[in-house]
């Protein structure tokens, strides 16, 4: 004899509807308000990411300028 049982049941999940979902919006967008305040939340990574590029940037442009110049002297005289 088996011990698997000869029917199952499936949990399916129902979908949610669309007008039970939490937003602030009402139609499930983002406002201008909770744009703010996710950047409010996030300020510091932001800036400490706009510092680390930036300085990136200027790092390797003073690199490339002093170890690849893009033109080079020759002397023909």
């Amino acid at each position: 004899m088996t011990t698997v049982p000869i029917t199952t049941q499936e949990r399916v999940p129902m979908p949610i509807h669309i007008g039970a979902r939490p937003s602030h919006a009402g139609g499930g967008a983002m406002s201008l308000a909770d744009v703010i305040r996710v950047m409010k939340q996030r300020i510091f990574m932001i800036i400490f990411i706009f510092i680390f590029f930036v300085g990136s940037a200027v790092g390797l442009t003073f690199w490339l300028s002093k170890n690849r110049p893009l033109y080079t002297g020759h002397f023909t005289g």
